[in-house]
Protein backbone atom coordinates (compact mmCIF):
# COMPACT_ATOMS: atom_id res chain seq x y z
CA UNK A 1 0.00 0.00 0.00
CA UNK A 2 1.18 3.58 -0.62
CA UNK A 3 2.92 5.50 2.15
CA UNK A 4 1.20 8.67 0.91
CA UNK A 5 -2.25 7.54 -0.21
CA UNK A 6 -4.09 9.54 -2.84
CA UNK A 7 -7.11 11.43 -1.55
CA UNK A 8 -9.33 12.74 -4.31
CA UNK A 9 -11.41 15.75 -3.33
CA UNK A 10 -14.42 15.99 -5.61
CA UNK A 11 -14.90 19.60 -6.66
CA UNK A 12 -18.70 19.30 -6.51
CA UNK A 13 -19.73 22.90 -6.01
CA UNK A 14 -16.65 25.03 -6.64
CA UNK A 15 -16.21 25.71 -2.94
CA UNK A 16 -13.17 26.80 -0.94
CA UNK A 17 -11.16 23.62 -0.54
CA UNK A 18 -7.87 25.08 0.71
CA UNK A 19 -8.17 24.18 4.40
CA UNK A 20 -9.22 20.63 3.59
CA UNK A 21 -6.32 20.18 1.17
CA UNK A 22 -3.80 21.54 3.66
CA UNK A 23 -5.08 19.33 6.49
CA UNK A 24 -4.81 16.21 4.35
CA UNK A 25 -1.32 17.06 3.12
CA UNK A 26 -0.22 17.83 6.68
CA UNK A 27 -0.96 14.27 7.83
CA UNK A 28 0.67 12.66 4.80
CA UNK A 29 -1.86 12.39 1.96
CA UNK A 30 -1.26 13.15 -1.66
CA UNK A 31 -4.23 15.26 -2.78
CA UNK A 32 -5.95 15.57 -6.13
CA UNK A 33 -8.88 17.90 -6.78
CA UNK A 34 -10.99 16.64 -9.67
CA UNK A 35 -14.47 15.71 -10.83
CA UNK A 36 -16.16 12.33 -10.85
CA UNK A 37 -13.32 10.31 -12.40
CA UNK A 38 -11.82 8.44 -9.43
CA UNK A 39 -9.16 6.40 -11.20
CA UNK A 40 -6.22 5.65 -8.91
CA UNK A 41 -7.76 7.26 -5.81
CA UNK A 42 -7.35 5.47 -2.48
CA UNK A 43 -10.15 7.49 -0.89
CA UNK A 44 -12.76 9.87 -2.29
CA UNK A 45 -13.75 12.93 -0.26
CA UNK A 46 -16.94 14.88 -0.88
CA UNK A 47 -16.07 18.25 0.66
CA UNK A 48 -18.16 20.41 2.91
CA UNK A 49 -17.57 23.89 1.55
CA UNK A 50 -20.47 24.49 -0.81
CA UNK A 51 -24.19 24.39 -1.42
CA UNK A 52 -26.27 21.48 -2.69
CA UNK A 53 -28.41 24.03 -4.46
CA UNK A 54 -25.52 24.71 -6.84
CA UNK A 55 -25.60 21.16 -8.24
CA UNK A 56 -27.51 20.28 -11.37
CA UNK A 57 -29.89 17.32 -11.25
CA UNK A 58 -27.48 15.40 -13.50
CA UNK A 59 -24.55 16.05 -11.12
CA UNK A 60 -26.63 15.06 -8.10
CA UNK A 61 -27.70 11.85 -9.83
CA UNK A 62 -24.12 11.02 -10.89
CA UNK A 63 -22.83 11.30 -7.33
CA UNK A 64 -25.74 9.25 -5.98
CA UNK A 65 -25.16 6.51 -8.54
CA UNK A 66 -21.47 6.31 -7.67
CA UNK A 67 -22.18 6.12 -3.93
CA UNK A 68 -24.73 3.34 -4.33
CA UNK A 69 -22.67 1.25 -6.76
CA UNK A 70 -19.20 1.82 -5.30
CA UNK A 71 -17.85 -1.38 -3.76
CA UNK A 72 -14.14 -0.66 -3.54
CA UNK A 73 -13.17 2.92 -2.62
CA UNK A 74 -13.82 4.40 0.85
CA UNK A 75 -15.81 7.62 0.60
CA UNK A 76 -15.83 10.38 3.21
CA UNK A 77 -18.56 13.00 2.95
CA UNK A 78 -18.03 16.16 4.99
CA UNK A 79 -21.00 18.41 5.89
CA UNK A 80 -22.59 19.11 2.48
CA UNK A 81 -20.67 16.04 1.28
CA UNK A 82 -22.52 13.94 3.85
CA UNK A 83 -25.78 15.52 2.70
CA UNK A 84 -25.03 14.37 -0.86
CA UNK A 85 -25.55 10.83 0.45
CA UNK A 86 -29.25 11.60 0.99
CA UNK A 87 -32.07 11.45 -1.51
CA UNK A 88 -32.49 15.19 -1.27
CA UNK A 89 -32.57 18.35 0.78
CA UNK A 90 -34.92 21.28 1.08
CA UNK A 91 -31.84 23.29 0.13
CA UNK A 92 -31.92 22.09 -3.48
CA UNK A 93 -35.45 23.18 -4.38
CA UNK A 94 -37.08 19.90 -3.45
CA UNK A 95 -35.20 17.77 -5.99
CA UNK A 96 -35.20 14.12 -4.89
CA UNK A 97 -32.52 11.80 -6.22
CA UNK A 98 -33.97 8.41 -7.09
CA UNK A 99 -30.60 6.72 -6.49
CA UNK A 100 -28.97 7.46 -3.13
CA UNK A 101 -27.56 5.59 -0.12
CA UNK A 102 -29.98 7.25 2.33
CA UNK A 103 -33.61 7.48 1.25
CA UNK A 104 -34.55 10.60 3.20
CA UNK A 105 -34.79 14.35 2.54
CA UNK A 106 -32.88 16.71 4.83
CA UNK A 107 -34.84 19.32 6.74
CA UNK A 108 -34.27 22.94 7.70
CA UNK A 109 -32.38 23.52 10.92
CA UNK A 110 -34.26 26.17 12.89
CA UNK A 111 -34.25 26.80 16.61
CA UNK A 112 -37.79 27.51 17.75
CA UNK A 113 -36.71 29.69 20.68
CA UNK A 114 -34.33 32.00 18.83
CA UNK A 115 -35.27 31.66 15.16
CA UNK A 116 -31.63 30.92 14.36
CA UNK A 117 -31.40 28.94 11.12
CA UNK A 118 -27.85 27.61 11.25
CA UNK A 119 -25.61 25.57 13.49
CA UNK A 120 -22.21 27.23 13.49
CA UNK A 121 -19.63 26.55 16.17
CA UNK A 122 -18.19 23.87 18.41
CA UNK A 123 -20.40 21.05 19.64
CA UNK A 124 -19.89 17.67 21.23
CA UNK A 125 -20.58 14.43 19.38
CA UNK A 126 -21.31 10.97 20.77
CA UNK A 127 -21.61 7.52 19.28
CA UNK A 128 -24.82 5.56 19.49
CA UNK A 129 -24.58 2.27 21.33
CA UNK A 130 -26.69 -0.82 20.85
CA UNK A 131 -29.40 -1.48 18.30
CA UNK A 132 -28.99 -0.86 14.60
CA UNK A 133 -26.03 1.49 15.02
CA UNK A 134 -23.77 -1.51 15.69
CA UNK A 135 -23.88 -2.27 11.95
CA UNK A 136 -20.61 -0.42 11.37
CA UNK A 137 -18.63 -3.36 12.76
CA UNK A 138 -19.16 -5.33 9.56
CA UNK A 139 -17.98 -2.65 7.17
CA UNK A 140 -14.91 -3.20 5.06
CA UNK A 141 -13.17 0.09 5.88
CA UNK A 142 -15.19 2.33 8.22
CA UNK A 143 -14.92 0.21 11.33
CA UNK A 144 -15.39 0.95 15.01
CA UNK A 145 -11.94 2.50 15.40
CA UNK A 146 -13.04 5.73 13.70
CA UNK A 147 -16.28 6.05 15.67
CA UNK A 148 -14.58 5.24 18.97
CA UNK A 149 -11.93 7.90 18.33
CA UNK A 150 -14.55 10.59 17.62
CA UNK A 151 -16.77 9.61 20.55
CA UNK A 152 -17.17 12.32 23.18
CA UNK A 153 -15.07 14.88 21.30
CA UNK A 154 -15.88 18.50 20.42
CA UNK A 155 -15.82 19.40 16.73
CA UNK A 156 -16.77 22.30 14.47
CA UNK A 157 -20.13 22.49 12.69
CA UNK A 158 -21.33 24.92 10.03
CA UNK A 159 -24.64 23.98 8.38
CA UNK A 160 -28.27 24.99 7.95
CA UNK A 161 -29.88 21.66 7.00
CA UNK A 162 -29.82 18.41 8.93
CA UNK A 163 -31.17 14.93 9.57
CA UNK A 164 -33.19 14.50 12.76
CA UNK A 165 -33.64 10.72 12.32
CA UNK A 166 -31.12 9.63 14.95
CA UNK A 167 -32.68 6.17 15.28
CA UNK A 168 -32.22 5.38 11.59
CA UNK A 169 -30.13 2.40 10.53
CA UNK A 170 -27.45 4.70 9.07
CA UNK A 171 -26.86 6.94 12.09
CA UNK A 172 -23.77 6.13 14.18
CA UNK A 173 -23.14 9.47 15.95
CA UNK A 174 -25.30 12.31 17.23
CA UNK A 175 -24.92 15.88 18.43
CA UNK A 176 -27.13 17.99 20.66
CA UNK A 177 -28.46 21.35 19.48
CA UNK A 178 -31.00 23.76 20.92
CA UNK A 179 -33.60 22.08 18.70
CA UNK A 180 -32.71 18.58 19.92
CA UNK A 181 -30.55 15.73 18.71
CA UNK A 182 -29.30 15.65 15.12
CA UNK A 183 -27.36 13.07 13.13
CA UNK A 184 -23.64 13.81 13.33
CA UNK A 185 -22.34 10.82 11.34
CA UNK A 186 -23.71 8.05 9.13
CA UNK A 187 -22.27 4.88 7.64
CA UNK A 188 -23.71 3.20 4.55
CA UNK A 189 -21.55 0.47 2.99
CA UNK A 190 -18.26 2.15 1.94
CA UNK A 191 -19.58 5.63 2.70
CA UNK A 192 -18.96 7.58 5.91
CA UNK A 193 -20.67 10.94 6.22
CA UNK A 194 -19.88 13.45 8.97
CA UNK A 195 -21.98 16.58 9.47
CA UNK A 196 -19.07 18.44 11.07
CA UNK A 197 -15.84 19.72 9.52
CA UNK A 198 -12.73 17.70 10.50
CA UNK A 199 -10.52 20.19 8.67
CA UNK A 200 -11.79 22.95 10.98
CA UNK A 201 -11.71 20.87 14.17
CA UNK A 202 -8.08 21.31 15.16
CA UNK A 203 -6.12 18.38 16.57
CA UNK A 204 -9.19 16.10 16.65
CA UNK A 205 -9.73 16.53 12.93
CA UNK A 206 -6.08 16.03 12.05
CA UNK A 207 -5.91 12.85 14.13
CA UNK A 208 -9.07 11.60 12.42
CA UNK A 209 -7.51 12.15 9.00
CA UNK A 210 -4.32 10.45 10.18
CA UNK A 211 -6.31 7.40 11.34
CA UNK A 212 -7.70 7.15 7.82
CA UNK A 213 -4.24 7.48 6.27
CA UNK A 214 -2.80 4.85 8.62
CA UNK A 215 -5.50 2.34 7.74
CA UNK A 216 -5.11 2.96 4.02
CA UNK A 217 -1.39 2.26 4.39
CA UNK A 218 -1.83 -0.93 6.44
Amino acid sequence: MPTKPLAQIVDCYKGNLGKLERALVRVGFTVRVAGLDFGGADIVILPGMGSLGSLSEAEYAAVGSFLVNNTSIPVLGICAGMQLMYAGSKENNGYVNSVSPVNRVLDYLEYTNTGQKSNIGWRGIKKLTGGSCEHWEAKSFWDKEFINYLDDTTVFFSHSFCDYEILSAECVMTSETEQGSIVAAIIVENNLGVQFHPELSGFIGLEFFDLIRTKLCA
